[in-house]
C-alpha cells in the first residue's frame, strides 16, 4: 500500500532479488503528485544505485544539495558540509544529496518500478483488510477504483504498508502513537525569486538548506531550482492555538519576518499558486511526529513514514523512507530464501529493532534541537555519543554530527559489507583479508597500529549482553546472521544514548580475552594467529575494538 519512497524502494528491491514475484502497488493518488519532504540526504544514494534508478535521478537535474546552515539562537550561523563524510580505507560514499521537486522525484521512482516489472495500480484506495490467522495465510484487501467506484476482494502472500502519514494498516490495528515530546506542525509556500540572494544556501551548483530559530519555533529555507524556494515555519501545535488570531498567512509572515535574511528574499516575491495541482498556496501538516509499537507481524510489514516519522529538521524523512523499505525488502528476501526455521523467526524481531534504532538517533537530535539553550559544540557531543565514534576532539565531534546527519552513518551500520562494527567503520573480518594485500599494493593508506612498548590491561567496568541478530548484504538482497552487543553502563543517564552493535565472533573471542585480564599485546596475537594476519592489522582490529568499548564507557 503506498507508492512513495517506501513502498518503491522496497517493491524495486524485491522484484531484483525475486524477479518470479508478482509484485502489486495499491496507491490512492494519480502521479505526479504534491508531498512535502525536498531536502535529501546523502545516505540515500546507495540505496538509489542498488534499485537501478539513481542515473535517472542525476538527469533529473535537481539542485544538488552540499550541506545544511544551522543559524541557532546567537543568530551566529554554523555551515555543515557533507564534504566530510568518509571514512579512511572504504569506499567514498556520496558528499551531496539533492533539494527535490518531490511530484517529479516520485514519479520519477515509480515509472522505474513499473519498468522493473512491479504493478501498479494509481488511483485505487484499500477500503478494508483482514490479515492471517492461524486458519488461513493469504491477506485479503478490499481495493476500490477511485475513478469507477468499482471494488474487489485482493489476496496476497504478503501486505506491506508504505501509506506514509496515513498509516493504514498501524491505524487498522491500532500500533500507532504520536511522539508527545514532537507535538508540532509546519506551516510552508513557495516563492518565485533569486533564493540565492540569501546567501548562507549557496548557489545553483552548490545549494544548502538553512535552518533558522525564530521566536515561536523555527524557519527552514530550501532552494528548489534556480527561481523556486520552499520556506516553512514549524512551532508547537500549542503556540498556532495562542497566538494565531484569524489569519493562518498573517500568522506565518509574521514568523517569516524575524528573519532579515529571509524575509528580504520573498517579501516582493510571487507566492506560487495552485502548487502542484493542488488549488492551494499556503499549506498546513501537523500531528505528524509518531511511532508504530510495532513494525511487523503475520503477514505484513510496515516502512516508511507509515512505521515512523520524526521530525523535520534533519531532513530525515525521505532517508529513513528508503532505508526502511530496502531493509524490508531484504527481510522479506531472506524469509522467502532461507530454510533455517530459527532464523526466518528472528529477522522479524531484527526488523523491529531496526526500525526503532534507525529513528532512536534522529529523535535524540531532533530533541535536542528544540532545547535552546543548548550549543552547536553540545550538538556535536551528543552525534559523538550515538555514533560511538572515538576520539575526543572537536573535529571528531564534528565529523560525528555530519556522518549521523547526512544518513550515511545509518547506511553504513546497517550494510554487512561495509557494516561499522566498531566505531569508524574501518574493520570487518571480510575486509581484513583484502587489505594485505591493498596495502603491499599502496591502494590503501596504512593506518597507526598500536604504539610500540605501550600494551596495557583493558578492564570491562559494566555488563553486557550477547544477542542473535542479523545485518544486511549490500547488493546481495539478504540478510545475513551476525552478533549484537548490548552493554549496560553503570551510568543511568547514558543507557538512552547506548546503541545494539554488531559484532563478530572474533570480538566476542576478544571481549572474552579482556574478561580474563589479557594485555593489548596478548590480544593482537590472538587476532593474528586466529585470522593469520601481519601484526599490523591485528593490532589495528585490537586498537579499533578497544577505542569502540571506551567510546561506550565500558572499558578502562
Amino acid at each position: 500500500i503506498g507508492g512513495g519512497p517506501a513502498g518503491i524502494t522496497l517493491a524495486t528491491l524485491v522484484k531484483k532479488y525475486n524477479p518470479k514475484k508478482r509484485i502489486l502497488i495499491v496507491e490512492r493518488e494519480i502521479f505526479p503528485r504534491h508531498h512535502i519532504g525536498e531536502s535529501t540526504l546523502p545516505g540515500m544514494l546507495p540505496i538509489l544505485e542498488e534499485m537501478g534508478v539513481l542515473k535517472k535521478i542525476e538527469a533529473a537535474g535537481f539542485m544538488k544539495k552540499v550541506g545544511a546552515v544551522y543559524v541557532r539562537k546567537n543568530q551566529t550561523p554554523w555551515i555543515v558540509p557533507f564534504r566530510n563524510s568518509s571514512w579512511p580505507n572504504l569506499k567514498p560514499l556520496p558528499t551531496y544529496s539533492w533539494q527535490v521537486h518531490r511530484a517529479t522525484y516520485d514519479k520519477i521512482l515509480l515509472d522505474h518500478a513499473r519498468e522493473c516489472g512491479v504493478e501498479i495500480w494509481e488511483g485505487h484506495t484499500v477500503l478494508e483488510l483482514a490479515l492471517p490467522s492461524k486458519n488461513k495465510e493469504l491477506v485479503k484487501i478490499h481495493v476500490q477504483n477511485n475513478a469507477t467506484t468499482h471494488t474487489q476482494w485482493l489476496e496476497t502472500q504478503f501486505l506491506a504498508d508504505c501509506s506514509g502519514q496515513g498509516s493504514v494498516l498501524s491505524r487498522y490495528l491500532n500500533i500507532r502513537s504520536p511522539l508527545t515530546q514532537l507535538s508540532n506542525l509546519a506551516i510552508y509556500a513557495y516563492y518565485r525569486c533569486d533564493p540565492f540572494k540569501h546567501t548562507l544556501s549557496g548557489d545553483a551548483t552548490q545549494s544548502k538548506i538553512v535552518l533558522r530559530y525564530v521566536e515561536d519555533g523555527w524557519l527552514w529555507y530550501i532552494p528548489l531550482t534556480e527561481n523556486l524556494v520552499s520556506v516553512g515555519f514549524v512551532c508547537n501545535r500549542q503556540t498556532l492555538k495562542e497566538k494565531l488570531k484569524g489569519n493562518l498567512r498573517k500568522f506565518y509572515e509574521e514568523r517569516l519576518k524575524q528573519s532579515t535574511p529571509i524575509w528580504n528574499v520573498i517579501k516582493n516575491a510571487e507566492t506560487v499558486q495552485n502548487v502542484d495541482g493542488t488549488g492551494r498556496e499556503l499549506f498546513v501538516i501537523r500531528d505528524y511526529s509518531h511511532f508504530n509499537h510495532r513494525a511487523c507481524g503475520k503477514g505484513w510489514i510496515a516502512a516508511g513514514d507509515a512505521a515512523y516519522f520524526v521530525d523535520p529538521i534533519i531532513s530525515s524523512g525521505v532517508f529513513m523512507a528508503h532505508m526502511t523499505g530496502m531493509r524490508a525488502a531484504y527481510t522479506l528476501n531472506t524469509f522467502w530464501n532461507s530454510s533455517d526455521s530459527k532464523f526466518r523467526k528472528s529477522m522479524w524481531n531484527d526488523y523491529n529493532l531496526f526500525v526503532q534504532q534507525l529513528s532512536h538517533s534522529f529523535i535524540q537530535m531532533a530533541l535536542f534541537w528544540y532545547n535552546r539553550e543548548h550549543s552547536a559544540l553540545e550538538w556535536c557531543q551528543l552525534a559523538h555519543q550515538l555514533t560511538l565514534t572515538s576520539s575526543e576532539t572537536a573535529i571528531s565531534q564534528l565529523r560525528s554530527f555530519i556522518l549521523l546527519t547526512s544518513g550515511l552513518f545509518p547506511y553504513r551500520t546497517a550494510i554487512g559489507e561495509d557494516s561499522v562494527y566498531w566505531t569508524n567503520a574501518r574493520m570487518t573480518l571480510s575486509m581484513l583479508a583484502q587489505q594485505e594485500g591493498k596495502i603491499e599494493k599502496g591502494d590503501l593508506e596504512k593506518m597507526p597500529a598500536l604504539p610500540k612498548d605501550q600494551h596495557w590491561k583493558p578492564h570491562l567496568v559494566c555488563d553486557y549482553q550477547v544477542l542473535s541478530s542479523t545485518t544486511m548484504q549490500a547488493g546481495k538482497g539478504m540478510l545475513t546472521p551476525c552478533f549484537k552487543l548490548k552493554f549496560i553502563p553503570q551510568d543511568k543517564n547514558y543507557t538512552s544514548l547506548q546503541p545494539i552493535l554488531p559484532v563478530t565472533e572474533l570480538h566476542l573471542d576478544v571481549l572474552k580475552q579482556i574478561k580474563q585480564g589479557r594485555s593489548t599485546k596478548q590480544l593482537a596475537e590472538s587476532v593474528s594467529k586466529k585470522l593469520k594476519l601481519s601484526a599490523h592489522l591485528s593490532q589495528v582490529f585490537v586498537k579499533e575494538f578497544l577505542k569502540a568499548l571506551w567510546s561506550a564507557r565500558c572499558i578502562t
